[in-house]
């Protein structure tokens, strides 16, 4: 579709007037732009977890508490909620690539993997719909969803693209039989058969790229593929996919490599690319065997990394932990050798790592430590930080500590306590604001789910 398309016209058109109606609304208002915290739901006993699902105008919440399960949908951050599904747990259905555009209406039962039309008004029971079709996969795109057929979630399934779902109107079988596919644009890419298949969205045809496949794993420009030969011992290749130009990198060997191979680098991965899309990375599992990297034109680099691999950054830094040498250690493909890290260590205080956008914090005890990857030394942030934690921008930090609610200005020290009993938080997906959960004494009426817009966060 076009910008000038009607449709997307009145989808923007119906957008603005939604927030134009919400603004205009002063009890959301109050809340979702208010200067205080404010509870969205109450419980009858503290919750032992939530989740949050953003909407066009709305927000999904699924509470859970020790004997009761419910979904809950509410205006804007989520205020004047409605209980729309009891005993349920839902979650927004995922059809467009913008999460704003979903329709709060469509859900998917997360127990069971089906589709089904809420009345937001909390007034009739869930309905199933879109029947023939399973919802915890779908991959929005911008000319439709493409989603997997059957009731239950199954590896191997046929795939359909749904260009108005849940209307089946149009709706074009992409393959039978065959594993999650990956998207990129309008293209989705499939493995059937022993072949890589593409099928273009927008004119619904497929076509071959590679066939002795026994699996892949896809960046933006390449295809890296492992080839069918049958035996422990098979020759990985690198494919551009606009030129088609085809090298071969290396071997996976199953004495030392972990054959799974994902649409995005995890854990359990041998070969795999970076989180950027800009090397091939050759990390076997088995920690003594020697570690490779490969630029995209098959260029072998040198990937000195020493131990077993905690994480990997968006910067190309992979982290190891190595037990000869006790410590954790920083390297880049190309790189000559490896960095070693500075944190407090003492095998007497717990310590967490976490990489927050392209860096990495260390939590010593309840001491929050920004540790570069450089090797410099590392540098306090802040103390008494929970494992709870959310930047709220490059200066404030919220954190659950002792039970309460702390905004803290890391540059100044200053701390604001915004709510007591607090067990747990959730940054709002639109990063305007904080929920949290109020786990007081059983009955205490300020139990339940609690917003905090970003208005009142760092005056």
């Amino acid at each position: 579709m076009s910008a000038s398309d009607p449709r997307i016209v009145a989808r923007v058109l119906a957008a603005i007037m939604l927030a134009a109606c919400q603004t205009a609304d002063p009890e959301v208002a109050a809340i979702c732009e208010g200067d205080a915290a404010a509870q969205l739901i109450a419980t009858a006993t503290p919750l032992e977890s939530f989740e949050l699902s953003p909407a066009r105008g709305r927000t999904m919440m699924y509470l859970a508490e020790h004997a009761h399960v419910a979904t809950h949908v509410g205006v804007g951050c989520g205020a004047k909620a409605v209980r729309v599904a009891d005993g349920a747990h839902m979650r927004v259905a995922r059809v467009h690539p913008d999460p704003d555009a979903d329709d709060a209406s469509v859900a998917c039962l997360v127990e069971a993997n089906r589709f089904f039309k809420l009345d937001l008004e909390g007034h009739a029971p869930p309905k199933l719909t879109a029947a023939r079709l399973s919802c915890p996969l779908t991959i929005p795109s911008a000319a439709g969803v493409v989603v997997q057929e059957g009731p239950e979630y199954a590896y191997i399934s046929d795939w359909w693209h749904y260009p108005e779902f849940p209307s089946r109107s149009g709706a074009v079988l992409i393959a039978d039989d065959i594993g999650q596919p990956r998207i990129r644009g309008s293209l989705v890419y499939y493995q059937q058969e022993g072949q890589l298949q593409v099928h273009d969205l927008q004119t619904r045809t497929s076509s071959l790229i590679q066939g002795d496949l026994a699996e892949f794993a896809l960046s933006d420009t390449h295809v890296l593929w492992r080839e069918a030969t049958g035996v422990d011992i098979a020759p990985m290749h690198l494919l551009e996919l606009t030129t088609g130009v085809d090298i071969e990198l290396g071997d996976f060997d199953a004495a030392i490599d972990n054959p799974s191979m994902g649409d995005r680098p995890e854990l359990g991965w041998s070969w795999n690319f970076d989180l950027a899309g800009k090397y091939v990375l050759h990390v076997p599992e088995d920690p003594g065997a020697p570690r490779e990297a490969f630029d995209l034109h098959g260029t072998r680099l040198p990937l000195p990394l020493p131990g077993s691999v905690l994480l990997m950054l968006a910067s190309g830094h992979l982290l190891a932990e190595d037990e000869a040498t006790p410590g954790i250690f920083a390297t880049r493909p190309g790189d000559a050798n490896t960095t070693r890290l500075d944190y407090p260590r003492s095998p007497d205080t717990p310590m967490t790592l976490a990489v927050v956008e392209d860096r990495l914090e260390a939590v010593f005890g309840d001491a929050l430590h920004e540790v570069p990857l450089d090797g410099g030394p590392a540098r306090l942030l802040v103390d008494d930080v929970g494992a709870d934690r959310h930047w709220l921008d490059e200066r404030h930090l919220a954190t659950i500590f002792a039970g309460k609610l702390t905004v803290i200005d890391t540059t100044t020290g200053a701390r604001e306590i915004h709510g007591e009993h607090a067990t747990l938080s959730a940054l709002a997906p639109d990063a305007e604001g904080l929920y949290f959960n109020v786990a007081a004494a059983p009955g205490d009426p300020n139990n339940g789910l609690w917003y905090l817009p970003r208005t009142a966060l760092a005056p």
